[in-house]
């Protein structure tokens, strides 16, 4: 009997999945992308950065996600440290900060001390990428591009 109910069981499941497999959907609409297309694209030659023996150099890893803002005319307004993650070489964790503020103004004095040390250093690699526009988007007032940057 309990045979006979495991085999009625899977008999019924294929059955099932062959049904649901057969039916197709016919869409009025077309699928947009899941993530939208943006007004600046970033150009950079190398998504790794190399730390300063100062700020422990070949001895940490990690990687950081930045972002920057830009104005409708692609001029560069400021910068922001969302995330950063710094392990020494044994993968032990040194720092794991995480932006929790939702405001463009990032003050250097009111982040940790030990995300200070790399500041300055994540600001001019922030600086330094260049933005093409993508003239099929119209860009907002602000514009707010982030990305991930390794070391």
């Amino acid at each position: 009997m309990r045979n006979t109910i495991i085999i009625f069981s899977l008999l019924s499941m294929i059955t099932a999945s062959c049904k649901s497999q057969n039916q197709s959907i016919e869409l009025n609409e077309p699928i947009e992308a899941l993530s939208p297309s943006l007004p600046f694209n970033i150009e950079r030659e190398n998504v790794y950065i190399n730390i300063p023996d100062s700020l422990g150099g070949e001895d940490i890893n990690g990687w950081a996600g930045l972002t920057i803002y830009v104005d409708s005319s692609k001029q560069n307004i400021g910068f922001k440290i969302k995330k950063l993650v710094i392990n020494n070489g044994n993968g032990g964790n040194i720092v794991n900060f995480i932006d929790s503020h939702n405001m463009i103004d990032q003050n250097k004095s009111d982040l940790p001390e030990a995300v200070q040390e790399y500041y300055e250093l994540f600001g001019q690699y922030a600086n330094s990428v260049s933005l093409k526009r993508n003239i099929d988007v119209k860009p907002l007032e602000i514009n707010e591009i982030s990305f991930i940057v390794r070391f």
